[in-house]
C-alpha cells in the first residue's frame, strides 16, 4: 500500500468528517429555527400561524413537483459525467431545465395564489398567498441546482448558501414584521427575498447559467434530460407522497378542528423537526456522495458496509434524541413556547420517533436508488401515505391533533419496514439490532429516571430546573447504555436484521 492510500480516510471516517463539516450548517439553522419558534409563539395567534403552516405545506408539494425530478438525478448521475467528455452536456442539461422550471413556477405560483384566495372565500391574506408563491418560484430553481454543491464536495459553499438562506430568510422576515406590523405574510416574503439574493451565489458555484427557456438544445442535452425524467419522475411522486406524510395531517386537523389547532400542532412539530434536523441533515448530506462514489466504482461490499456504519451512527443519535425529548418535552415547551401553543407538547415524542424512522428508512432506500427501483419507493410512500391518511381520518375527529402524531409514527414504521424488506434482495440494509438492544432499554431507563427527578418538589416549581435535571438524568442513563455497548457489544459479532 502506498503512502497516499494509507493516509486516505476510510469511507466511515470520511462520512463522520464530512458530517462534522456540515454540522455547523444545521446548528445555525436549528438555532435560528429555535429563535423563530420562541418569537412566533409570542407574536402570532395560533390561527395566523396555522394559516402560514398550511401555506408552507402547499409549497412543500408544488416545489418537488417542479424541481425534484431533476434534483435527484443530478446528485445520482453527477459522478458518471464528471470528470468526462460529457460533463459540459450534463451542465447544459441542468441549466436549461432550471430556466424552464423557473419560468413555469411564475405561472403556477401566480395562478395558484389567486385560486387559493378565492377558495378561502377571500378571508385569507392575499399577501401571504402571494408570498408563498414567491417562495415557490425561487425554490423551484434552487432545489434542482443545490445538489451540485455536495456532489462536487463544495462543503464551504454549501454551508454558506444553506446558512444564508435559512438564517437570513428568518431574520429578514422578523425584521419586516418589526417594521411593518405583525403580519405572518412577512415570513414568506423574507424567505423569498433572501433566496433570490443568494441565487447568483448558488448558480456560480454550481457552474449553472440560466438561459432563455425556449432556446433550442442539442441531442446530447435532450438525451440527458430524458434520463433525468426517467429516473426522477417516480422520485418526484415519492417526494410528494413523503411530504403528504409529513404535512398532510395539517389539512385533516384544519378540517375538523380549525386553523388554530393547526398552529398549535405545527409549531410543536417544527420544534422537534428542526432539532432532529441537526442530526439528519449533516448525516444525509455527507452520506450521499460517498455512497454514490462507491457504487459508481462497483464497490458493492464497501457500499453495504458504509451504509451499515451510517445506520449505526444514526441509531446512536436518533434514539438518544427521542428519549431526551420524551423526558423533558413538557417543561421545555413551557420555557420555549407562548401559552397558546404549550398544549402541543404531547405530540413531541411520537412525532420525533416517526421522523427518526423516516430518515433511517431513507438511508435504506439508497439500495433501491442504486438499482433505480424508484417505482418501488413510490409504492412504499403511497402505502404509508394511505395508512397515514386513513388513521388521521379515523382518529383526529375523535382525539384531536395528538392522534395525527401517532398516525404519522405508525405510517413511518410501515414505510421503514417496506424499505428494509425490499432492500434484502438488492443491497441489504442492515439494521443494528444488537446496538438497539442496548440503546432502547437505556433510553427507557433514562426516561423513567428523568420523570422521577422532574417530580421532585424543588425542581417541579421551575421549568428551567426540571428541564436541566431531566436532561442530566437521561444523559447519565443513556450514556451508560452506550458505554456498555462499546465495552460488551463490540466484543461479539455484530448482530442485527440483515438481508
Amino acid at each position: 500500500m502506498d503512502e497516499q492510500s494509507a493516509a486516505a480516510p476510510t469511507p466511515h471516517r470520511r462520512f463522520l468528517r464530512d458530517a462534522g463539516r456540515y454540522a455547523p450548517i444545521t446548528l445555525a439553522r436549528a438555532a435560528a429555527s429555535l429563535v423563530g419558534v420562541l418569537v412566533f409563539s409570542r407574536i402570532f395567534t395560533a390561527t395566523a400561524f396555522g394559516q402560514y403552516s398550511l401555506v408552507t405545506a402547499g409549497i412543500g408539494v408544488v416545489v418537488p413537483l417542479l424541481g425534484e425530478w431533476v434534483a435527484q438525478p443530478v446528485g445520482r448521475f453527477f459522478n458518471e459525467y464528471h470528470p468526462g467528455p460529457d460533463a459540459a452536456t450534463f451542465q447544459d442539461a441542468v441549466s436549461h431545465v432550471a430556466s424552464r422550471m423557473g419560468t413555469l413556477a411564475v405561472l403556477v405560483a401566480s395562478v395558484g395564489a389567486l385560486l387559493a384566495w378565492v377558495a378561502s372565500g377571500e378571508t385569507w391574506p392575499l399577501s401571504l398567498l402571494l408570498g408563498g408563491g414567491a417562495v415557490v418560484v425561487v425554490q423551484s430553481v434552487s432545489v434542482l441546482v443545490s445538489p451540485l454543491l455536495p456532489a462536487r464536495f463544495l462543503t464551504t459553499a454549501y454551508r454558506n448558501y444553506t446558512v444564508a438562506t435559512g438564517v437570513g430568510g428568518l431574520a429578514l422576515g422578523l425584521l419586516l414584521v418589526g417594521l411593518f406590523g405583525r403580519q405572518v405574510a412577512w415570513l414568506a416574503w423574507g424567505t423569498a427575498a433572501v433566496g433570490l439574493l443568494m441565487l447568483p451565489y448558488l448558480l456560480h458555484h454550481a457552474q449553472i447559467r440560466l438561459v432563455v427557456p425556449w432556446s433550442r438544445v442539442s441531442d446530447g442535452v435532450r438525451q440527458v434530460q430524458r434520463r433525468f425524467w426517467q429516473y426522477g419522475a417516480p422520485l418526484t411522486l415519492w417526494y410528494i407522497l413523503g411530504h403528504v406524510l409529513y404535512s398532510g395531517d395539517r389539512y385533516v386537523i384544519a378540517a375538523f378542528w380549525g386553523a388554530g389547532a393547526v398552529g398549535v400542532y405545527s409549531i410543536n412539530y417544527n420544534l422537534v423537526n428542526r432539532g432532529i434536523g441537526f442530526i439528519t441533515v449533516p448525516l444525509a448530506t455527507a452520506s450521499w456522495p460517498i455512497l454514490m462514489r462507491q457504487w459508481a466504482d462497483g464497490a458493492r461490499a464497501e457500499a453495504r458496509a458504509t451504509l451499515g456504519h451510517m445506520t449505526e451512527t444514526y441509531a446512536l443519535a436518533g434514539v438518544g434524541v427521542v428519549g431526551l425529548v420524551a423526558s423533558v418535552g413538557q417543561p421545555a415547551t413551557t420555557l420555549l413556547l407562548g401559552r397558546a401553543f404549550q398544549a402541543g407538547f404531547v405530540i413531541l415524542a411520537p412525532v420525533l420517533a416517526g421522523l427518526v424512522l423516516r430518515t433511517s428508512a431513507n438511508l435504506g432506500a439508497k439500495s433501491l436508488e442504486f438499482h433505480e427501483k424508484t417505482r418501488w419507493m413510490v409504492w412504499d410512500s403511497a402505502v404509508a401515505a394511505a395508512v397515514n391518511l386513513g388513521l388521521n381520518l379515523w382518529w383526529v375527529p375523535r382525539y384531536g391533533f395528538i392522534a395525527a402524531a401517532w398516525a404519522a409514527l405508525v405510517a413511518f414504521f410501515v414505510y421503514a419496514l417496506l424499505i428494509w424488506w425490499q432492500a434484502r434482495r438488492l443491497l441489504p440494509w442492515d439494521i443494528p439490532g444488537q446496538l438497539l438492544g442496548f440503546l432502547l432499554p437505556a433510553a427507557v431507563a433514562g426516561w423513567l429516571l428523568a420523570h422521577g427527578v422532574e417530580s421532585l418538589p424543588l425542581l417541579a416549581r421551575s421549568p428551567w430546573l426540571a428541564t436541566a435535571g431531566g436532561t442530566v438524568a437521561f444523559a447519565l442513563c443513556y450514556g451508560a447504555g452506550v458505554l456498555t455497548w462499546r465495552a460488551l457489544g463490540r466484543r461479539t459479532p455484530r448482530g442485527g436484521f440483515h438481508g
